[in-house]
C-alpha cells in the first residue's frame, strides 16, 4: 500500500518536533512524507500524492489541518473516490483524532499504523463516518470538517486560545479550565460577563421544522465524542448530523452541565434543544466555526450544513 503523509509543519507538535516523524521514517523510503509550509498550496501537494497513487493518507496536525485538507480533497475531487484518511494528532486542539484517529501523537503512533499496514491488518481498523459540509458565500467553497459551531462556541475559542492557552496549557487540560470558568460565571454573573455573546438564530430543520430564537450556543457535528469525551446531542435517530441548540439566557445552566454533556435520564427543559437531521439552514450568522478554524459567512448569505460524503478513518 502506498502511504502518503500530509505534515503542517507550523501545527503545535509539529512546530517543535517534527523531526522526529522523519527518524521515525529512517528505511521506509517508499512513504511519501510532504509538509506545509508557509505559503505552501495544500491542494497541490494532494496533487501530487494522487499522482503517485497514494492509496493511504495521514494528515499530521490538528484539527484545522484536518477541515482544510478534507476540504481541499473533496472541493477538488483530487481521488475519486478518496483513500482511507489516519490522523496523526500533532496540533493544539485534536477533538476529530481523539475519536476517529490515531491515539498516540508520536513516532509510536506511527510506527503503530505502519506495522497495521505491514500486517495487512488495516481493514480491521477502518470505520466510515459523513464529512460536514458548509456553505457560506456563493464564490467560496464549502467547507469540511467533523465540527460546525456558532454564537457562544465561537467566543468559548477565543477564550481558550487567548486566556489559555497563553498561560502554556494545552490540550483536554485548556478545555476543562475553559468549561469550568465559563460555567462558573455564566452562572454567577451572566453569559456577557463571561465574554459570551448570545446571537438570535433562525434555523430550519430539514427544510421542515423551522425555529427562531436567542441562542446561547449552536453545533453540529457528525463525531461520536468532543472535547472530554462529551456527547451534548440526544434524540438522534440515525440522522448523520448531530445537532443541539441552547437557548439564551439558559434555565440553570451549572444544574443542567453534566446533562447536556453526558447524558442521564433527566429530562431536560425545552431551552435545551438536540436532535438529528440531514440538513441545516442558519440565518443570519455573524461568526462560526469548523473545527477551531472562524469564518464570517457573506452578509445576508443563509449558513447550510449537509453530510452527504462520507470518509474512511483509521481508528488505531
Amino acid at each position: 500500500m502506498r502511504i502518503g503523509i500530509l505534515s503542517n509543519a507550523r501545527s503545535g507538535r509539529n512546530r517543535r518536533r517534527i523531526r522526529e516523524l522523519d527518524r521515525a521514517l529512517d528505511g521506509r523510503p517508499e512513504v511519501l512524507h510532504l509538509r506545509i509550509e508557509e505559503g505552501t498550496d495544500s491542494v497541490e501537494l494532494l496533487r501530487e500524492m494522487a499522482a503517485r497513487g497514494i492509496e493511504l493518507l495521514v494528515i499530521s496536525g490538528g484539527d484545522g489541518t484536518v477541515s482544510r485538507t478534507l476540504t481541499a480533497m473533496f472541493a477538488h475531487r483530487i481521488w475519486d473516490p478518496p483513500p482511507p484518511v489516519a490522523i496523526l494528532p500533532r496540533g493544539t486542539a485534536n477533538m476529530t483524532a481523539a475519536d476517529i484517529g490515531l491515539r498516540n501523537p508520536g513516532p509510536r503512533g506511527l510506527a503503530t499504523l505502519l506495522a497495521a499496514v505491514d500486517a495487512g491488518e488495516l481493514d480491521r481498523h477502518l470505520i466510515a463516518r459523513p464529512i460536514l459540509k458548509v456553505r457560506w458565500a456563493a464564490d467560496r467553497p464549502a467547507v469540511r470538517g467533523m465540527f460546525f459551531g456558532a454564537a457562544g462556541i465561537v467566543d468559548a475559542i477565543r477564550i481558550c486560545t487567548g486566556s489559555i492557552h497563553s498561560r502554556g496549557l494545552r490540550g483536554e487540560l485548556a478545555h476543562l479550565l475553559t468549561l469550568l470558568w465559563l460555567l462558573s460565571v455564566a452562572t454567577v454573573r451572566g453569559p456577557e460577563v463571561a465574554g459570551i455573546g448570545c446571537e438570535r438564530m433562525r434555523v430550519v430543520c430539514d427544510r421542515e421544522q423551522e425555529s427562531e430564537a436567542a441562542r446561547l450556543l449552536l453545533l453540529a457535528t457528525t463525531l461520536d465524542r468532543l472535547v472530554m469525551r462529551s456527547r451534548p446531542f440526544w434524540n438522534i435517530g440515525g440522522r448523520p448530523i448531530r445537532y443541539t441548540s441552547i437557548a439564551c439566557p439558559p434555565p440553570k445552566l451549572l444544574r443542567h452541565a453534566p446533562r447536556v454533556l453526558y447524558g442521564g435520564r433527566r429530562p431536560l427543559p425545552p431551552e435545551y434543544e438536540s436532535c438529528g437531521v440531514d440538513r441545516l439552514d442558519i440565518r443570519p450568522v455573524s461568526r462560526f466555526t469548523v473545527d477551531g478554524e472562524i469564518y464570517r459567512p457573506a452578509p445576508d448569505f443563509p449558513v447550510t450544513v449537509t453530510a452527504e460524503e462520507r470518509l474512511r478513518f483509521v481508528r488505531l
